[in-house]
């Protein structure tokens, strides 16, 4: 995983970008937020993660995500995360669920 370093209030990235990373928490905090209303749809703290909806959909980026406090993400890249996962079908339906529950926040 490759480390990378966010200031306060810095946009990793906006709706309609093209999913390419998946993100850990290492250290500080993200804000997932729909484009158009700014409305907050989670919060990721130290140990969780964001980005993967694009990446196991295969779409554009469905929300924006902004560091919040100066923070520390490990990224994965769209090839490595698929070789990460396999063929793990029912770890991948458990993160559509939790990725539907986030959404629908």
């Amino acid at each position: 995983m490759e480390t990378v370093s966010f200031a306060k209030d810095q946009v990793v990235f906006m709706a309609g970008d093209p999913g390419d990373l998946f993100y850990v928490v290492q250290d500080g905090s993200f804000s997932c937020y729909e484009a158009d209303s700014g409305k907050e749809l989670a919060k990721v703290l130290p140990g969780g993660c964001f980005g993967e909806l694009a990446l196991l959909q295969r779409e554009p980026r469905k929300a924006c995500v902004m560091a919040t406090t100066a923070s520390i993400a490990l990224t994965l890249s769209r090839d490595q995360f698929s070789a990460l996962l396999g063929n793990l079908s029912q770890l991948r339906n458990v993160w559509r669920l939790d990725i539907l529950r986030k959404v629908r926040r």
